[in-house]
């Protein structure tokens, strides 16, 4: 990483919530140059790293996840849980529902509270249903899409 860039202006931002990148755009930016007050790489390497769970969690109540960072999870999830424990129809609730904490997408399960609010897939008969179908609603981005609707909120008010 170029500390000195960042001494000199640029922005530490973070990429599809995988990657920090130096930049001197400031959308996605865990820490803006403008709050930078030391103008020593050395410094601001040290203040990086000791406080990066802060800048994270800051981060993350203003910026939702991104696209391609909520996708792998989610995908992960389907995994660990099986995709169709996420799936409802007209006449039974998803076993799990998908929400977001910071920058983790989670599973809640039926006696979780929160669980009939949370993010699911739904289809007309789960005797027909293919895994395919799930897999397709995540990456066509309707998943992300309910996701970001229903937290607009959360990050737009």
């Amino acid at each position: 990483m170029q500390w000195q860039s960042i001494a000199d202006g640029a922005n530490l931002n973070l990429l599809n919530d995988q990657q920090l990148i130096i930049s001197v755009e400031n959308n996605n930016s865990i820490v803006e140059n403008k709050h930078i007050t030391s103008t020593s790489p050395d410094e601001i390497k040290a203040h990086m790293i000791s406080h990066a769970s802060v800048l994270l969690q800051q981060y993350y109540l203003n910026h939702p996840l991104s696209d391609t960072g909520f996708n792998q999870q989610v995908k992960n999830l389907f995994d660990k849980h099986g995709i169709e424990t996420f799936i409802s129809n007209n006449e039974q609730a998803a076993e799990r529902t998908f929400f977001v904490e910071g920058a983790e997408v989670i599973a809640e399960n039926a006696s979780s509270p929160r669980h009939p609010y949370g993010v699911y897939f739904t289809v007309e008969n789960k005797k027909d249903f293919a895994p395919q179908q799930a897999i397709n609603w995540v990456d066509s981005g309707e998943a992300y899409e309910t996701y970001l609707s229903m937290n607009v909120c959360r990050y737009n008010c």
